[in-house]
């Protein structure tokens, strides 16, 4: 029996779509472990809130 890698992964983004999530906010999960992972799940959504940001110049 061959599981699939992501196949945990894939049952708790199926979960959070199913609860109205449109994304996950998760712990990294390499290195020093110090930043977090947005994972959003539909392009349409991500377009959306880009549509409305414009860019800006950060000074060093």
């Amino acid at each position: 029996m061959k599981i699939e890698m992501y196949q945990f992964t894939n049952e708790i983004a199926d979960w959070a779509r199913i609860k109205g999530y449109n994304g996950l906010i998760v712990k990294g999960a390499r290195g020093n472990k110090d930043y977090e992972n947005i994972i959003l799940f539909e392009q349409d959504y991500i377009d959306g809130i880009l549509q409305n940001i414009e860019p800006r110049r950060v000074e060093k």
